[in-house]
């Protein structure tokens, strides 16, 4: 139950972050993956290569009313809210009392990679709400009320269908229980059937992938090769600190050692050094990790203002730290700042000694990759409904052929006055749908890739994708007419094949 006086932080400080992001997500342009996940989700399915189904559907339903990045962005939104309600109720939960449930709250809103979860719609938006309620509701379940077993079993069931590396906390979170000495709360009918509803809830997903001969394990092992950065335990970590905000890592670390220290949460901290142990064996990115943060800053809430019961001053002086620090970074992960401003502002940064690291090989850009990625995508579906207009070499039913699902759901989503061309790629859902009845005569190459592998009869250059801040990789890509191609589409279809 919470205290008429306290309702002000339980529901008054999310409600403030719903609005912030309502109002600063819809800048700059639709974010590459966010294209995708649409067109995932108008082609709905159990499952798909890279990804469960839950996030395509999301996509694909905000989009019901026609193209909207404000319709899109609101999902995120929403989803950030949660995951500070969330927090701020385990808090209350584990023992803080006000101070400590707006530290935990400041620490959620602000902290960079959970801003940038908050900031477009991916299974990260997802996972960071539904872990942090799957604690809450296990919390609850072991304090005495065993049902909220179930409502833990289909929240992890749903942030399975989110993202498959949600296995690994449901996973990690019962074998904590018993390392931490928590086993005997596992006997109990209700977690049976909190466990029986995780899985039939992700079942689907888990058989489309069977069926398709386990894509994503194909995915995750030619990233591991050829485009994440791998990094040392030692960056690994230096990159988690870097996530939660250097100021605000403090909050995360004490109240990971207030959770190892006290039996009743033991289990929770246990479960973040099983995460991180398994994150670096595997060598995921560093943001893998981050949908647990939350539930670590709700943690150390309590701790500080346990340890700072009797400094007022002092805690005061830690929440404005988190506060002023949270609010310096934030134009990184939320788009609060034109782009002319936030290249001078991060130029302005790296000379006070802010360094930025990039997760993927060839993605430096000077706003960042994930800014570079909401840019140069309505140019390039204008470019080609010009082209396919305005150039007589280009046949009305020549299919267009894009060397990745960014540039192939631009295409697809944005393309004006509703003329929607037939696009097909090689790159991960798109190779599984085929090319379905593309010719072989005339195909738009939006990107080189058929003219570099040499299947072209002849070429002509019909353009280059203009992007100013869009990625250096995608801006002055070619546009290229590749006619006459060599093989049939059936025969070179295996050969296009890129899963990464």
């Amino acid at each position: 139950m919470v205290r008429r006086d306290d309702r002000w932080i339980v529901y008054g400080l999310p409600v403030l972050v719903l609005i912030a992001r309502l109002i600063v997500n819809p800048h700059y342009g639709f974010f590459r993956d966010e294209l995708y996940f649409i067109v995932c989700g108008r082609r709905i399915a159990a499952g798909y290569v890279d990804q469960p189904v839950l996030v395509p559907f999301l996509a694909a339903a905000s989009q019901a009313f026609g193209v909207s990045l404000v319709a899109l962005r609101a999902i995120p939104a929403v989803f950030a809210a949660v995951t500070v309600w969330a927090a701020i109720v385990l808090s209350g939960e584990m023992g803080a009392g006000r101070w400590g449930q707006v530290m935990a709250a400041t620490s959620v809103a602000l902290a960079p990679v959970l801003s940038a979860f908050g900031t477009t719609l991916g299974p990260d938006t997802v996972q960071m709400a539904l872990w942090t309620l799957a604690t809450l509701f296990v919390s609850r379940a072991l304090a005495g009320r065993p049902r909220y077993w179930l409502a833990a079993g289909v929240t992890f069931g749903v942030a399975m269908e989110a993202k498959d590396s949600a296995l690994f906390i449901a996973l990690a979170a019962p074998v904590a229980l018993i390392l931490a000495g928590r086993g005997r709360a596992l006997a109990t009918r209700w977690f049976v059937g909190g466990v029986a509803l995780a899985i039939l809830i992700a079942l689907p997903n888990v058989l489309w992938q069977w069926r398709h001969d386990w894509p994503m394990l194909e995915l995750l092992r030619n990233g591991r090769a050829a485009k994440n950065v791998l990094l040392t335990p030692l960056a690994f970590i230096g990159q988690q600190v870097q996530q939660a905000n250097p100021v605000a890592a403090s909050i995360l670390v004490a109240g990971l050692c207030w959770c190892l220290l006290n039996r009743e949460q033991r289990w929770i901290g246990v479960t973040y050094l099983l995460l991180l142990v398994t994150m670096i064996v595997l060598h995921g990115k560093a943001y893998y990790l981050a949908p647990i943060d939350a539930t670590m800053f709700a943690a150390g809430g309590v701790a500080f203002e346990r340890a700072l019961h009797r400094h007022v001053t002092f805690r005061g002086a830690v929440l404005a730290c988190v506060l002023v620090s949270g609010f310096v970074l934030l134009p990184l992960t939320a788009p609060v700042l034109s782009e002319t401003r936030l290249l001078a502002y991060r130029g302005w940064l790296q000379a006070h000694g802010v360094h930025f690291s990039e997760a993927e090989r060839g993605r430096a850009a000077p706003l960042g990759a994930e800014y570079a990625d909401m840019h140069g995508w309505r140019e390039l579906a204008g470019q080609i409904a010009e082209i396919r207009r305005k150039i007589p070499s280009v046949p009305v039913t020549a299919a267009v052929f894009a060397s990745d699902y960014g540039l192939a759901s631009a295409i697809l989503v944005l393309s004006p006055d509703g003329f929607v061309p037939h696009v097909i790629s090689g790159h991960n859902a798109y190779w599984i749908w085929g090319p379905g009845d593309a010719s072989s005569v005339a195909v738009i190459d939006v990107g080189g890739m058929l003219a570099a592998r040499g299947e072209c009869g002849s070429v002509e250059v019909l353009g280059r994708l203009h992007g100013r801040y869009a990625l250096p990789v995608y801006d002055g890509a070619p546009l290229l007419l590749c006619r006459d191609m060599k093989a049939s589409w059936v025969k070179l279809w295996p050969m296009l094949k890129r899963f990464w």
